[in-house]
């Protein structure tokens, strides 16, 4: 069941490729619309996805909080990143959500037409990266980031990044967390996609209050200063919510 849901995910990509956004592409004239029509489509699709996981009884996925996921407007949603379809679950959450993809999915056959009629963003150039991040939360957009920059290990989170930092500080943005666990681990960095656990994993969203973090920042004489406490700050609420079973 899980090496169909495999094949499905690919087949579902391929056809969106050679199907479904060229007509959007030629229904829609303005990019922006298109953008978020392909946006939206892939939501669906998730959501169907997911049904279907769930259908086939291959994870058990429990949301608290989804309320505040589905009706944030502009901000930046972050979360730790511990299995493979954490990103699927979320963007099929919330609609017209932008997110930073690895630059090697944009070479993958099956999801490159599909990254690129959507509008997410490749981490190619760092510097590029965070002024497009910067420019599309100014202008009203939602953008998912995971700070580690790639998925745990099992039941570790790897160090945060600083880029979810310095990019919510140029904004002055909202950041919403979502803390993830899987029990047992499931979809790991380490795993092959057939490693299937015998027992079914439960996949569980906490979805925390917005962070307002211009107290943190206060008294920081730079940016830079600014975005290392951040990040710590960051770090510091996830570990408490993943391994000490804390709440807002």
């Amino acid at each position: 069941m899980t090496g169909m849901c495999f094949i499905l995910f690919g087949v579902g990509g391929l056809l969106l490729t050679l199907l479904v956004f060229p007509l959007v592409q030629l229904t829609t004239t303005d990019e922006i619309k298109r953008k978020s029509r392909c946006q939206l489509i892939i939501n669906k699709c998730f959501r169907f996805f997911i049904w279907i996981a769930q259908l086939c009884n291959l994870a058990t996925i429990r949301i608290d909080g989804i309320e505040k996921l589905t009706s944030i407007e502009n901000g930046l949603v972050i979360a730790n990143h511990p299995t493979l379809i954490d990103v699927v679950i979320l963007l099929s959450l919330v609609p017209n959500i932008d997110c930073i993809v690895k630059q090697s999915l944009y070479s993958s056959i099956w999801l490159k037409k599909v990254l690129q009629a959507a509008g997410y963003i490749p981490n190619i150039n760092p510097e590029q990266l965070i002024d497009t991040c910067v420019d599309r939360l100014k202008n009203g957009g939602k953008l998912l980031i995971f700070p580690e920059g790639t998925r745990s290990l099992p039941n570790e989170m790897r160090k945060f990044q600083r880029g979810a930092a310095i990019i919510a500080i140029n904004c002055g943005c909202k950041i919403l967390p979502v803390a993830i666990t899987s029990t047992p681990p499931c979809l790991s960095k380490e795993e092959k996609w057939y490693d299937i656990p015998i027992e079914r994993p439960f996949i569980h969203l906490d979805v925390g209050n917005a962070i307002d973090f211009s107290e943190t920042i206060a008294n920081c004489r730079n940016d830079h200063i600014s975005a290392r406490k951040l990040t710590r700050t960051l770090e510091e609420y996830f570990e408490k919510r993943l391994y000490n079973g804390l709440s807002d």
